[in-house]
């Protein structure tokens, strides 16, 4: 026995004449090198030990070395093992030594991490080193098939492909560790390292290939790792800005940090839901984590990795984990399908058990969407949910400010940072959208170098990118009336003045002044136009939106108000949904149809009405925005609805004095009307409403053009005198 390890050393001193260094590896190269060198050796071993009466073996299968009489020195004396074993494993821990000196002195080394910090056993480093040789020198292709299958087996990709059974044999010479990882199916090394992708055959046992990832090849490699095959849905975030840091969503910021960071006691990983609007900032959180932890975050589009077939998508799955470990990336899933969507039990079934995998695989998984998924999805991983609320106007202020800078423009005069967040309630990604459309509309002035800002131009970039399409439900209502053109009582446009200066002052009120801490429920204005029909009502809609240059939709009640019970306030519900962070004016226009039977009766009719409108003015009072209603009908406003309304403003028939006004501005500058026109005695004598007396001037106009005379007293008292009969008045008559 020791004549065999004396030889044993001999050999040792012939693979490392000039004996071996305790220092650290120079760098990555020299490390792979001597840990190859070390599994020649072993690899030599075996070779002699299976064919001991061919001492040229070495030399047709590309080992670099031959020892005359090497066979005799390995041959296992009976019942003794492998007499040389100390000696190796002496080899063995001196390499694991510089190992562990070149990774703590902060020399890059991949192959050698998992062992120097023991993720892997003393086998499972074997492995790895086979399955590395196999992909990196061809030499070892005849070197595995004959000590796998012998030397009359040609080569071929299911021989010469190393196995388990190899990493046994190699262990046995220089360590006592017999775990076999492939036994085990969730091991580190099956999940991250080695895959069987590609196989042409069943293996199981010992005879389970060993075969080295992409990603694991590239990392061991020291080679760049892009994305590859997975750019097909995924795509890395930048890194978070400054602005991120300091202006938005602090406490979160840090509720994310202690989670993401938290022990995960759950087999099943962790999954962080980052709940909240488009835009509100849920992939700035990530990006402030990923940056904080020094680590690159992988954005993973849910919905375009379900466009593959399913064989793909699983085998993505696996290759995608490896990737996010050799990586060090934070996954975060995207795109994710949501409300009726998630109906689709398949579809339900597709997400949770991407979820799971991926939470289970990946680690920590993060999930960006408006509504909790767990709510929608069963999920094994433990939960964590962060909802990112409302920007405030004050926040929002700071975006307008940074994104201004950022993208070279300055605002004009007409431009009110305060006017901004009290008019539009908007996220900190749409802030950047808008900014971003201004700036390639606009040409930098060549003094200051800056692009000025007007507020049309801000304007028309904001309603483009709010615009929403709310289908038959409501449609954007466009005119171009301003103040001039409305003819209302004095007190009925005092109060719309004034609350058009309510919505302009939001901000002030709500940040400066600290009532949004206060009122953290019911910051929009909600405004109740009624009077007789024909009074205005719309118009003065038009013109309140037109001054805040604001989009209004028009809301049909009569395709939302249903039979059955509850689908009207679901249909109700769906507008206010869709026109959340949109900025638009919802007009409820003929607001009688649900306001008609608002009673105090006790029937199940009278009940279901009545819970119709107390869910609009519920939902009227909770909206950011403006909404506007307008009604025929007075007589029904009992005490809690005038509560829920912030301005109740009539709008009455004017009076002669208002119906001059609308007589002499109703004509358009070029009209041809006759010198002797007399409206004061039209306004004194046909009791009009405004529509009315816009409806009677149009149609005198047809009639002064099929005459092809002016406009004059006769054609309107004949346009006068069909109002009437419109209305049923046959008895009352214009004196010219």
């Amino acid at each position: 026995m020791a004549k065999e390890k004396s030889k044993a050393e001999m050999l040792i001193r012939m693979m490392y004449p000039k004996g071996m260094s305790k220092e650290p590896f120079s760098d990555m190269e020299e490390g792979n090198a001597e840990w190859m060198k070390f599994l020649d050796l072993l690899l030599m071993t075996l070779s002699v030990i299976q064919d001991e009466n061919d001492p040229y073996s070495f030399e047709r299968r590309g080992c670099r070395h031959l020892l005359a009489g090497m066979e005799n020195t390995f041959v296992p004396s009976a019942g003794s093992g492998f007499a040389g074993k100390e000696q190796f494993r002496d080899v063995f821990r001196l390499l694991l030594e510089r190992s562990e000196k070149t990774v703590y002195k902060g020399v890059k080394f991949p192959i050698a991490e998992p062992l120097v910090f023991r993720t892997m056993t003393e086998s499972d480093f074997i492995s790895v080193l086979l399955a590395y040789a196999y992909r990196t020198n061809r030499k070892y292709e005849k070197v595995f098939t004959y000590l796998q299958c012998g030397k009359d087996v040609p080569l071929s990709p299911d021989v010469s492909v190393p196995t388990v059974g190899l990493t046994a044999d190699l262990t046995g010479l220089f360590s006592d560790d017999d775990a076999v990882f492939s036994l085990y199916e969730n091991s580190f090394l099956n999940k991250y390292i080695l895959s069987n992708a590609g196989s042409s055959r069943d293996f199981n046992g010992m005879s389970t290939p060993l075969v080295l990832r992409k990603c694991a090849l590239d990392y061991f490699s020291g080679r760049p790792m892009d994305l590859g095959r997975f750019s097909r849905f995924c795509t890395y975030e930048k890194g978070c800005a400054e602005y991120e840091k300091l202006m938005a969503h602090d406490k979160e910021a840090e509720e994310l940090m202690l989670a993401f960071t938290a022990d995960v006691g759950n087999a099943g990983g962790r999954l962080i839901q980052l709940c909240g609007a488009e835009g509100s900032g849920r992939t700035f959180l990530a990006r402030f984590l990923a940056t904080g932890l020094q680590r690159r975050l992988l954005s993973f589009s849910v919905s375009s990795f379900f466009t593959l077939p399913y064989d793909e998508r699983e085998e993505m799955l696996s290759e995608l984990a490896a990737y996010c470990m050799f990586t060090g990336s934070i996954l975060l899933l995207k795109n994710l399908p949501s409300g009726e969507r998630m109906l689709d039990i398949t579809a339900s079934d597709r997400l949770s058990r991407l979820i799971d995998r991926c939470s289970g695989d990946c680690g920590t998984i993060l999930v960006v969407s408006e509504d909790p998924v767990d709510s929608f999805v069963n999920i094994k991983a433990d939960v964590s949910t962060i909802f990112l609320g409302e920007t405030s106007p004050s926040v929002q202020a700071e975006f307008w400010t940074y994104f201004m800078a950022l993208n070279g423009i300055r605002p004009a005069g007409d431009v009110s940072i305060q006017t901004l967040t009290s008019l539009y309630c908007m996220t900190p990604g749409k802030i950047e959208a808008v900014l971003k459309r201004v700036a390639v509309v606009l040409r930098p002035d060549e003094k200051i170098k800056k692009s000025i800002m007007d507020s049309e131009c801000l304007r028309h970039s904001i309603q483009s990118l709010s615009r929403v399409d709310f289908g038959k439900n409501a449609t954007l209502l466009k005119s171009s009336f301003g103040w001039d053109d409305l003819k209302l009582s004095e007190n009925a446009e005092s109060m719309l003045r004034e609350a058009v200066a309510r919505i302009k002052n939001r901000s002030v009120i709500m940040s400066d002044y600290g009532f949004e801490k206060k009122l953290p429920y019911g910051s929009g204005t909600s405004i109740c136009l009624y009077g007789p029909p024909g009074t205005g009502k719309t118009m003065a809609a038009q013109v309140l939106a037109n001054d805040l240059g604001l989009d209004m939709y028009r809301v049909d009640l009569s395709q939302i108000e249903s039979k059955y019970i509850g689908e009207t306030q679901k249909n109700l519900g769906r507008i206010f949904d869709a026109a959340e962070n949109t900025n638009a004016i919802l007009f409820f226009d003929e607001a009688d149809a649900l306001f008609a039977r608002r009673t105090d009766s006790g029937n199940a009719n009278d009940r279901h009405a009545n819970s119709q409108v107390a869910y609009l003015l519920q939902r009227m009072e909770g909206y950011r925005g403006v909404s506007i209603l307008a009604t025929n009908i007075a007589q029904n406003f009992d005490a809690a609805f005038k509560r829920r309304i912030t301005y109740m403003i009539p709008v009455e028939r004017p009076d002669a004095d208002e119906r001059l006004k609308i007589w002499k501005s109703v004509f358009p500058e070029d009209a041809p009307l006759d010198n002797k026109l007399n409206f004061k005695k039209l306004a004194e004598q046909a009791d009009l409403s405004g529509s009315q007396i816009k409806s009677a001037a149009l149609h005198a106009s047809y009639l002064a053009a099929q005459r092809g005379s002016t406009i004059g007293m006769n054609e309107l008292v004949e346009a006068v005198e069909l109002e009437y009969k419109k209305e049923g008045r046959l008895t009352d008559r214009v004196v010219i």
